[in-house]
């Protein structure tokens, strides 16, 4: 995929090699099974618990190197 995330994010707290494979994944599905072109904005990390858009999804992470 492109990397769309990569090259946008500038937060040194998000490593972009673990993040990237769920984006791609994500828009793959998107565009599979929804019919959609979604566009991916930079990843960061949120300071409150309230969701952004309509669609909303949470990945928990846990693991020395996250």
């Amino acid at each position: 995929m492109s990397n769309v995330a990569e090259s946008q994010c500038d937060d040194p707290r998000i490593d972009m090699k673990l993040i990237d494979p769920f984006v791609d994944s994500t828009v793959n599905v998107l565009k599979t099974m929804a019919g959609i072109n979604p566009i991916p904005q930079a990843p960061r990390i949120k300071s409150t618990h309230e969701a952004y858009g309509d669609i909303t999804g949470i990945i928990g992470m846990a693991g020395d190197n996250v």
